[in-house]
């Protein structure tokens, strides 16, 4: 039970960390009209929560790919103990 707690909580984590990149500022996560510009309003509730975090775009495409990866881990492992696992997380 709690494998699959922290599964979940891998996935949700990472999930968020993902979303509070993409609210940032323009990257490859999020779409622009044209060259810097991103609107307020596209940010959401979420933008300018992390400032420093995706400064470096570099950094930016290792934190995804590193957060797409856990998250794909998790749910392989999620899937392994599903039978375990009460229906409601399942």
């Amino acid at each position: 039970m709690r494998v699959g707690a922290l599964v979940l909580l891998a996935i949700v984590a990472c999930s968020l960390l993902v979303v509070v990149m993409a609210a940032d500022r323009p990257s490859i996560l999020s779409p622009t009209t044209h060259t810097s510009f991103f609107p307020a309003w596209m940010a959401g509730p979420f933008g300018g929560l992390w400032p420093g975090l995706t400064r470096n775009s570099n950094t930016l495409k290792y934190l995804f790919s590193v957060a797409i990866v856990v998250m794909y881990a998790a749910y392989l492992v999620g899937l392994a103990y599903l039978p375990r696992m009460r229906a409601r997380w399942g």
